[in-house]
């Protein structure tokens, strides 16, 4: 339980640091100043999409994946990584 709250904690304290980073590293490459907004700006979009995702996963999933894991059911979590990592190509696919 602690592990996964660490990982919630580090996930929303790195998410405005990466931003940032990705500006900063953008400014520098010389793509000016409305280049680097406009480019945070669709980053900013991706990521708020990706936090409603991962707000709605930390809600349902973890104690649900907790009783499969506890009871032995791996494949069941394998399933539902496959599940997933389709769910979010599809998503990036149709954001895109």
């Amino acid at each position: 339980m602690r592990a996964e709250e660490f990982s919630f904690a580090l996930a929303v304290v790195l998410t405005p640091a990466v931003l940032l980073k990705e500006g900063y590293r953008r400014w520098k490459a010389h793509e000016g100043p409305m280049m680097v907004a406009r480019n945070l700006f669709s980053i900013a979009q991706s990521s708020v999409v990706g936090m409603l995702f991962s707000f709605v996963a930390g809600l349902l999933v973890p104690r649900w994946l907790s009783r499969w894991l506890e009871h032995g059911r791996w494949q069941l979590f394998g399933y539902y990584c496959l599940l997933a990592s389709v769910t979010v190509l599809a998503v990036d696919q149709l954001v895109r």
